[in-house]
């Protein structure tokens, strides 16, 4: 081998594990400037530019190595990780397990692959087959590692998905006590108690895997959105004051001049057409940024306004809504049935 390579594939990989994936990629290319056909050098590359977040620069040199070696485990357990599409990812990750079945990690990665969806969370639909698949490869690898935490995570996100939140607690536990340091496994218990409507469990955990990795924006991000999210649910606990002012007329004004004009039999259809519509498309955007949001995130506030308003074109489910209204405001078929505790003006 040229000792000019191997120079300099050992510096990339000493400066990998010091965690400088800008440097390690700089040395993997003039590593592999040496050495073209080194594909154990061109899947640390796609290692160290996974790690930058250039994923087609990645996926692209691994389909090089695999053009090279198609039978080569390390290459196609790395396409699993970062295919583009589940059904790539699930290609590549089966012809890896038919190669090397023994192998702790390739059963670990088929369950992330199973739990694996292309479509953005809130489209998401529990798809029950997948997380039993998912669960299976997590036990298989288990029985090769019992203390493969990752797999751990992986059996309790399956039955967490097939709500068998109680099953899942002794795998989060395990995988907790595997991995304490780890803030994966703090997110995971937050999730669990969440499922157990163990909403201040579940901030402490997010808390603890924040204090781990303090500058993990997406764990900033959970945070925040779940302390809002208690508090807004808090504040729907509580009546609402009566606040009879202009500004409350005015609304109500512009509200029965538009929507209210419309039959209540004709607004539920309209708005579940808008939602099909809206989802249908999201389905086929990319995850585009408007600031510091997502456009899929200003789209989700939409669509929880519309399923908040879903209720109120109900007539039954509206009437304890409805009897804050001013009776002037409400429609007329209510107004002949009459709102009880509720004095006429």
């Amino acid at each position: 081998m040229n000792p000019e390579f191997e120079r300099h594939l050992a510096l990339a990989r000493h400066l990998f594990d010091a965690r400088h994936p800008e440097d390690a990629a700089r040395e993997c290319e003039t590593a592999l400037r040496l050495e073209p056909d080194a594909n154990h050098a061109r899947l640390l590359l796609a290692r160290a530019l996974r790690q930058l977040g250039r994923l087609d620069e990645a996926r692209r040199e691994v389909k090089t190595a695999l053009e090279t070696d198609p039978d080569d485990v390390d290459a196609l357990y790395l396409f699993s990780m970062i295919a583009p599409r589940r059904a790539e990812a699930l290609a590549a990750i089966e012809a890896a397990l038919a190669l090397r079945p023994h192998l702790p990690a390739l059963h670990t990665q088929l369950a992330a692959v199973h739990l694996r969806s292309d479509l953005p969370w809130f489209l998401r639909v529990k798809q029950r087959p997948s997380a039993r698949r998912a669960e299976a490869a997590a036990r298989a690898a288990l029985k090769l590692n019992p203390r493969d935490a990752l797999a751990h995570r992986y059996v309790a996100l399956a039955l967490i998905s097939q709500n068998r939140v109680e099953e899942a607690r002794e795998h989060v536990m395990t995988s907790l006590a595997l991995h304490p340091e780890n803030p994966r496994s703090h997110v995971l218990l937050s999730l669990l108690r969440n499922n157990q409507n163990d909403a201040a469990g579940a901030e402490s955990a997010l808390r603890e895997a924040l204090r781990l990795d303090p500058d993990n924006r997406d764990l900033q991000r959970d945070l925040k959105i779940h302390v809002a999210g208690e508090q807004i649910f808090g504040w729907m606990g509580t009546p609402a004051p009566v606040v009879e002012d202009d500004a409350n007329d005015a609304a109500f004004k512009v509200f029965e001049a538009t929507w209210g004009k419309l039959p209540p039999l004709w607004r539920l259809p309209i708005l579940v057409a808008a939602q099909i519509a809206t989802m249908t498309a999201l389905a086929t955007l990319p995850w585009h940024r408007i600031g510091s949001v997502t456009l899929q995130t200003v789209a989700i506030l939409g669509l929880l306004l519309l399923f908040c308003y879903l209720p109120l074109n109900l007539n039954y489910a509206a009437r304890p809504y409805l009897a804050r209204v001013p009776s002037r405001f409400l429609p007329r078929d209510l107004k002949k049935r009459g709102k009880p505790d509720t004095p006429s003006p």
